[in-house]
């Protein structure tokens, strides 16, 4: 019997023989082709098999097939596993729309069943910081695929869609706030959750740079820059840089090259993160040859990682050709569950105590100082993109919001009544 094997297997029967649940004894990593890989519709065991040959996986471990068991057994095969979560905005169909209606200020451009949220809201922050808590305690996720903090934009550059006053300067304050409880807890491997933002452009570049002068003049409030995003984000997923979805077509599975000025300004953007030290992936959609050798490419020019689907909808379905082969030397060899598992924090009641806590504590660290969504969710690109200096949003991520989020329940998530998801394709589940 090979040797590694056969100290995995003593290793499992000692935590049997100390009252630890059983955990697989071979590491399967040589079932790992591809790097990254995006599956916001995948539900049930059938996909999850084929996530399988993605090291990273993202998907929406609020479907109620992917338990913890399931995402663990994926954790001990070598994956790294994300969950889609909607920082901004909020559905009809979600079983917590009545309860939080009343925090919304603004519809959701081309999406009529979702709005957008006040996210300085201490109840949303807690409510955010509860769901997070969950997703790691109860789920086993490693990390999370943020949507939405385009609220941000929407609060900034869209006042003609809000439906009362809202301060810009206290929904930065609120996104800053949401996002530093995700990153407070401690997931299964010892570590805070690893922060993903699905684009982001105008909340994350004035995080970075600041809101000052003339800008600062115009919006009516400031922010100071600081040249960092530690402790807010470990990296963003930016949509569309080369290729993005064709809304004119229902499916989803039509695709048009990126317009010249959006395609630079979303690698501008890429680039600003990259440059304070933070990771980069593209989410690329795309059939072509063409477009993959050039995505491939920039990615390793820049040292980036990408996953170019043919699916608009992120189907499991989608074809490898545009995948990223694996970083074999990122490779795990150490099963997870033969780490020191974290203690999870009793439930309920004392679940929402440490979920305000949370944002308490974030609150107090809030950073904005008020001085004195290709084609449905944000701004078109082209039309951010002309808006050269502004923080914009970005289009394609929006575009892919819509495409991805916004689609009807039927063509979501099957079986999932109504979960959308948007900031790029289809994400629903929240």
């Amino acid at each position: 019997m090979d040797r590694h094997i056969a100290t995995k297997i003593t290793a499992a029967a000692t935590a049997v023989m100390m009252g630890a649940s059983a955990i697989p004894t071979v590491f399967a990593a040589s079932q790992i082709k591809y790097e990254y890989g995006v599956f916001l519709s995948a539900s049930g065991d059938s996909d999850l098999k084929k996530m399988e040959d993605y090291r990273i996986i993202v998907l929406d471990a609020q479907e109620e097939s992917f338990t913890y068991e399931k995402i663990m057994d994926l954790k001990n095969k070598g994956h790294i596993v994300y969950s889609y979560i909607n920082l901004g905005s909020i559905e009809d169909d979600r079983s917590y729309y009545k309860k939080y209606k009343n925090l919304t200020f603004a519809p959701y451009e081309d999406w009529p069943h979702e709005r957008w949220v006040d996210v300085s809201s201490t109840d949303w922050q807690t409510f955010q910081s509860s769901l997070a808590y969950d997703l790691v305690y109860e789920k086993g996720v490693d990390g999370f695929f943020v949507d939405n903090t385009d609220v941000y934009y929407v609060a900034k550059e869209e006042s003609d869609l809000h439906e009362r006053d809202i301060d810009p300067a206290k929904i930065f304050d609120g996104v800053t706030n949401i996002l530093s409880a995700y990153k407070s807890f401690t997931t299964t491997r010892g570590e805070s959750p690893y922060v993903l933002i699905n684009g982001g452009d105008t909340y994350v570049t004035d995080y970075i740079e600041g809101v000052n002068g003339e800008d600062a003049e115009e919006y009516g409030f400031s922010i100071q820059g600081r040249n960092s995003l530690d402790g807010i984000i470990d990296g963003i997923n930016q949509e569309g840089i080369f290729s993005t979805i064709n809304f004119d077509y229902d499916d989803h599975n039509h695709f048009v090259a990126q317009d010249k000025e959006s395609s630079e300004y979303y690698k501008e953007y890429a680039e600003l993160v990259d440059s304070v030290g933070k990771d980069v992936f593209l989410l690329e959609y795309t059939s072509k040859s063409s477009d993959i050798k050039n995505i491939k490419k920039y990615c390793e020019q820049n040292g980036f990682r990408y996953f170019a689907t043919n699916k608009g909808d992120l189907k499991t379905s989608a074809s490898t050709a545009g995948a990223m082969p694996v970083d074999e030397s990122r490779l795990v060899n150490t099963p997870v569950d033969e780490q020191i598992v974290p203690e999870v924090p009793a439930a309920s009641s004392s679940k929402q105590e440490a979920a305000s806590s949370k944002v308490s504590s974030s609150k107090k660290e809030s950073s904005s100082s008020k001085a004195s969504k290709s084609s449905s969710k944000k701004e078109s690109s082209s039309s951010k993109a002309s808006k050269s200096s502004s923080k914009k949003e970005s289009s394609s991520s929006k575009a892919s919001k819509s495409s991805s989020s916004k689609k009807d329940s039927s063509s979501s998530k099957a079986g999932k009544s109504g979960s959308s998801k948007r900031n790029n394709p289809w994400w629903w589940w929240f």
